[in-house]
């Protein structure tokens, strides 16, 4: 406990100790995302924390949670996209990705991504599609994304509030374009897809994940 104020409240270690024990997931994993991301706290803190009281109940919950937190999410629903790529058997995503071309110069941000694939996921709420300035700056920017060779998969808020398991779906054979994991337009759907080539690194036989993502291209 701390005093701020005259009042006694839990720090944020002990805040987090608790969320990670008593709430279940995914609700403590956007709940210690938004904690690590308001506080500057590392996850790592908690953990030290809860191995000094071995056998505390929830223990196990907590180190669950803590194992997947990562203090870049900047909302619960980026929080839910990325744990959503990470259940589904794709490689951890990096979050908050500055991007620069090859002279250096910044091109972007992104909510997620994987450099090794030059391959990004943006969260998209309400006001990229309810704002013209928005809309026109995330236009821009895409080309801009474009032209410095990354490919950028779109999710929005319908998709993961009303069809969550379109968001990833069985592939269809599509040959991946960098390495493991890439994107390319689903033959279905019509839709951009990011997919994932399990031969690649596990030697088994081809059997691609796919996520479906935002509509076709501007």
């Amino acid at each position: 406990m701390t005093i701020i104020h005259g009042f006694s409240v839990s720090t944020p270690v002990r805040t987090g100790f608790d969320i990670g024990r008593w709430i279940p997931p995914p609700l403590s994993v956007i709940f210690l995302d938004s904690l690590l991301a308001a506080t500057g706290v590392y996850g790592e803190a908690m953990r030290e924390y809860a191995l000094q009281r071995p056998g505390t109940r929830g223990i196990r919950r907590l180190f669950d949670a803590l194992d997947v937190v990562d203090c870049g999410a900047e909302s619960p629903q980026k929080t839910r996209t990325r744990l959503l790529l990470v259940e589904a058997g794709l490689p951890k995503p990096e979050t908050q990705i500055e991007i620069r071309d090859s002279s250096g110069r910044f091109v972007a941000r992104i909510d997620l991504g994987w450099r090794r694939w030059q391959v990004g996921v943006e969260y998209e709420g309400v006001h990229h599609w309810l704002e013209e300035r928005q809309r026109t700056r995330d236009i821009e920017r895409f080309e801009d994304l474009d032209r410095a060779e990354w490919r950028i998969v779109r999710i929005n808020s319908e998709q993961m509030r009303l069809r969550p398991h379109e968001i990833v779906t069985p592939g269809e054979g599509i040959a991946p374009g960098r390495g493991c994991l890439g994107v390319a337009r689903s033959h279905s759907c019509g839709r951009f897809v990011l997919f994932k080539e399990h031969r690649c690194e596990l030697g088994g036989s081809a059997l691609p994940l796919s996520m479906a993502a935002s509509a076709k291209r501007s």
